[in-house]
């Protein structure tokens, strides 16, 4: 395929980020220009397109609907595992699980932008273990998982994870909840039971899927919203409002809360998690005693010979973190690669690496590995504190800006004083902010 001029090149990327932001409303993509750019070029080769133009003509077509949705599918970032952030799960125990028990039917929960259904799964095991440790009977679960693409449904569907999907879990957890299929594990049968998938575009009408207004008991919508502009997080908020029952819930990941976007909601603060409630008159809560946090069940490992791939242990780390802040940056560099030549799905390596490149001078790549941080934890609180102040060093004032949104209501959310690692040095959280909103704060 003939590669056009830079200038062209850049006409046509624009063009087609615009085009790939108003079917997806992931403004996010607008700083991921190379890999937009990537995709394209292999997707347009694939589809024997003599150029980039006549690509960008074949999205656009109408017949040719597909293309746009499997180019997007390519840019979308699915990382997830099972039981992630046992804040949200020991907040279901406390406070809305209890009230299931006395529902007449089965509750209706929404998972959107489930990628490759870890969440819905996870929400499944957690009330079986809740009804069973109490002895208890209640309703069935009715769960729906979205996603835009079509191979993450596909994988959904299937059940079938490699054991990085557990990771924190015990081998003695994947035992007893998951069969063994070569060297990965399928979720057993009465664990997807309830569970279903289909395709679906957030932008677009919750009713091309069979929800209705007032329907919804739970909305999960963790970790998506970070990809959109706020016109699009509210009209998002106020569907959301519409199909919950009164007394239903909605819960973002950590990073989106935000009670003027969810105005229309009641925020109600957890340990670790805020979840967003539909006022009105719900369903009777029964009588309960307070039961302990929820944890994820702990159990001896079975006799097999196949174990989970353990972290490399904390000292390590340690380790790497003083080579950095002592200015040994290619020890600790070489350190952080091997541990990524094993784990290169660990979000922190690449934190740390970031971090090292950006001592040394090398802010795109320090801005690439904070990113894929972001994108393995979306609530690694010290990336996205460094990924502000990178962009905002180097004069990116609209990513800076949004950066540092999202990095302010993490620091606001978190209960944490701990210093966090720049590359500075370790810098107190009251410096961060005034660092990030200088505006707001009297301190120097």
């Amino acid at each position: 395929m003939t590669l056009l001029a830079s200038t062209a090149e850049g006409e046509f990327l624009n063009s087609l980020i615009d085009l790939l932001v108003r079917r997806s409303g992931m403004v996010t993509l607008r700083e991921r220009r190379l890999e937009v750019l990537a995709a394209t070029r292999e997707l347009a080769v694939a589809t024997g397109c003599a150029g980039m133009g006549d690509y960008l003509e074949k999205l656009t077509t109408p017949e040719n609907g597909n293309a746009l949705d499997e180019l997007i599918e390519r840019l979308t970032i699915g990382e997830t595992y099972f039981l992630r952030h046992p804040e949200v799960f020991a907040a279901l125990e406390s406070e809305v699980f209890p009230s299931w028990l006395a529902a007449s039917g089965p509750i209706q929960i929404w998972s959107a932008a489930c990628s490759i259904g870890c969440e819905p799964y996870s929400l499944a095991i957690a009330w079986k273990e809740f009804l069973a440790a109490r002895q208890l009977w209640g309703p069935e679960l009715a769960i729906l998982g979205t996603d835009l693409n079509t191979n993450y449904l596909q994988q959904a569907g299937d059940a079938i994870y490699s054991s990085w999907c557990f990771r924190n879990l015990s081998a003695g957890w994947i035992h007893t909840f998951c069969e063994p299929r070569d060297d990965k594990f399928q979720l057993k049968e009465p664990y997807r039971k309830g569970v279903s998938f289909q395709r679906f575009n957030l932008l677009d009408a919750p009713s091309s899927i069979g929800l209705v207004d007032g329907s919804l008991d739970v909305i999960f919508c963790r970790n998506v919203m970070i990809y959109f502009d706020q016109a699009t997080i509210s009209r998002l908020a106020q569907t959301f409002h519409r199909l919950l029952r009164p007394g239903g819930w909605l819960i973002p990941g950590a990073s989106e809360c935000n009670t003027e976007l969810f105005s229309s909601f009641s925020a109600v603060n957890f340990a670790g998690a805020v979840f967003y409630k539909k006022e009105g008159n719900a369903q009777p809560s029964p009588s309960l005693r307070n039961f302990a946090p929820w944890e994820p069940p702990v159990f001896p490992p079975p006799n097999k010979s196949r174990q989970v791939r353990q972290a490399p242990a904390d000292s390590s780390r340690a380790e790497i973190v003083a080579d950095i802040l002592a200015g040994r940056c290619e020890q600790a560099s070489e350190k952080i690669s091997r541990h990524l030549q094993l784990q290169k799905m660990n979000p922190d390596w690449h934190f740390l690496l970031g971090l090292v490149q950006e001592i040394t001078e090398i802010p795109d790549a320090a801005e690439a590995s904070y990113r894929k941080c972001l994108y393995l934890s979306r609530d690694h609180l010290e990336a996205q504190v460094n990924l502000a102040l990178l962009l905002m060093r180097l004069g990116r004032t609209e990513a800076a800006n949004r950066a540092k949104r999202v990095a302010l209501r993490s620091l606001e959310n978190s209960t944490s004083t701990a210093d966090l690692l720049c590359p500075r040095g370790a810098v107190s959280v009251e410096r961060i902010r005034h660092l990030l909103n200088p505006e707001s704060s009297s301190h120097a």
